[in-house]
């Protein structure tokens, strides 16, 4: 019965959280729609040389966004991570990780084949 009542209490918890984080990110859209209406306004009633500066501003903001979305899809190890050698213990090869020995077996497969 216990853990009955635990498991709902989990769902129950689970499902506040998913509302919490719907109910935040409707909210962030709303605050970004009237955001960039103002935007908008501001830039229609803006004289040139705003006008100018304010997209500058914007373009830059988004090439900075492009730069973190590209960052952040790359898979970036540790430069101890790449590295032949370990600087602990005896020194020597590291070993292989599972996923690295996975590929190196695929890859002996489609050597063979």
């Amino acid at each position: 019965m216990q853990a009955s009542q635990s498991n709902d209490t989990v769902f129950n918890s689970d499902g506040i959280n998913n509302y919490l984080i719907d109910t935040t990110r409707h909210q962030q859209s709303l605050l970004f729609d009237q955001k960039l209406a103002d935007f908008g306004e501001r830039f229609r009633n803006a004289p040139d040389s705003i006008q100018s500066r304010m997209l500058s501003e914007l373009n830059r903001e988004l090439d900075m966004m492009e730069r973190e979305e590209q960052h952040q899809a790359e898979i970036q190890d540790p430069p101890q991570m790449t590295e032949a050698r370990r600087t602990f213990g005896k020194g020597g090869k590291r070993r292989l990780t599972g996923a690295e020995e996975v590929q190196k077996e695929l890859e002996q497969n489609d050597k063979e084949a």
